[in-house]
C-alpha cells in the first residue's frame, strides 16, 4: 500500500513575510534608535547604522543554497526516478518547487515545475534562521519519538559559509510529537520553509533544458481502461537510443523539440519498430542526472 508523504502545518505567510522582510528593517531601526527614544535626526559624519552581517553562500544561478527533498520511503521504485525536491533554492534567489498535478488520467508525461525568485534579504533570512535553529552543522539524529513503518527521511541541504551541512530525519514530524531537541529545531525549520515551498509570488511554468530518462519495453496487450495510448517516434536526432536507457540516460531538451509536451504517461514511444514507456525528470539546479 502506497505510503502517503507525510504533510506539515504550514506556518502563516505573514510570518515568514515578517521575518524575511520587516526582520532586516527592523534591525535597521534598533541601530538608529534608542529604546522609546526618538531617533536622532540630526546630522553627523558617523555612520548612523551597521551592516547587517551576511552569511556567505553561493551565488551562481545553478548553485544549490538549499534542498528540501523526502528520501525513501513505501513507494513504486519508479517513483523513486521521477521524485523531485519539495524545494530548492539556488545562489541568485531562484526558487524551484512542485506545482499541482492535473487531476486527469492519463496525467501529462512532465511534472509541474514552478521557478521564482526570493531577494537575498529573503535568503539570508532563512541562512540566518537556519542558523540560529541550530543547523550550521552536520547532526546524527535521533529515532522517531515512536516507531513508524515505511516513512520517508526528511533531508535538507545547505550550502553555506563555505561548507555543506546536510540533515537526515526518518519520519520527522509524524505521528507523536517531536521531543528531541536537534529533531525539534529541525522540524520546526522545515515548517518556517513551508510558505516557500508552496511557491512565492509570480512563479512561472519552469523550462527544462535537460532531462533524466529511464525506458522500459513495453509488452503491448489490449487496453483493459479503454484509453488507447498516442504513439510518438522517438527521434533519431535524440543523440540517446532508447535500448541503452533501461536504468537511466540524459538527453538534452533541444535535441526533442516539443516531443514530451505531446507525450502522457502512458505514451508509447516508438525506436526501430520498439515501443517504450519513458519516466522522465526534467533537471533542475542540484539534480546529478544518472
Amino acid at each position: 500500500m502506497h505510503q502517503p508523504e507525510p504533510r506539515f502545518t504550514a506556518l502563516n505567510r505573514r510570518r515568514f513575510l515578517t521575518l524575511a522582510v520587516a526582520a532586516p528593517t527592523l534591525a535597521l531601526l534598533a541601530s538608529c534608535t534608542d529604546g522609546n527614544a526618538p531617533a536622532d535626526t540630526t546630522t553627523s559624519s558617523k555612520p548612523t547604522t551597521t551592516a547587517a552581517p551576511t552569511i556567505v553562500h553561493p551565488m551562481g544561478a545553478d548553485e544549490v543554497v538549499l534542498q528540501l527533498s523526502w528520501e525513501g520511503g513505501f513507494v513504486p521504485e519508479d517513483f523513486y526516478f521521477t521524485r523531485l525536491p519539495r524545494l530548492v533554492v539556488t545562489g541568485d534567489g531562484s526558487v524551484y518547487v512542485q506545482g499541482a498535478q492535473i487531476e486527469i488520467y492519463p496525467a501529462p508525461l512532465l511534472p509541474p515545475i514552478l521557478v521564482g525568485k526570493i531577494t537575498e534579504s529573503e535568503l539570508q533570512a532563512l541562512l540566518v534562521s537556519a542558523e540560529n535553529g541550530g543547523l550550521f552543522r552536520n547532526i546524527t539524529y535521533a529515532d522517531a519519538p515512536t516507531p513508524i513503518a515505511d516513512a520517508p527521511n526528511t533531508v535538507l541541504v545547505i550550502n553555506a559559509t563555505g561548507t555543506t551541512f546536510t540533515h537526515n530525519a526518518y519520519a520527522l514530524g509524524i505521528g507523536d510529537s517531536e521531543t528531541d531537541a536537534d529533531r525539534l529545531n529541525f522540524a520546526e525549520y522545515v515548517e518556517l520553509l513551508d510558505p516557500v515551498t508552496a511557491g512565492v509570488p509570480q512563479s512561472e511554468p519552469f523550462v527544462a533544458t535537460r532531462f533524466a530518462i529511464r525506458a522500459r519495453v513495453v509488452d503491448e496487450t489490449a487496453p483493459t481502461d479503454g484509453i488507447t495510448p498516442n504513439e510518438l517516434e522517438w527521434p533519431a536526432t535524440a543523440g540517446v537510443s532508447l535500448a541503452t536507457a533501461s536504468e537511466c540516460a540524459v538527453v538534452e531538451a533541444s535535441a526533442l523539440g516539443d516531443l514530451f509536451s505531446q507525450a502522457t504517461q502512458i505514451t508509447r514511444f516508438v525506436e526501430n519498430g520498439i515501443k517504450y514507456v519513458l519516466l522522465v525528470r526534467p533537471m533542475i539546479p542540484g539534480d546529478r542526472g544518472c
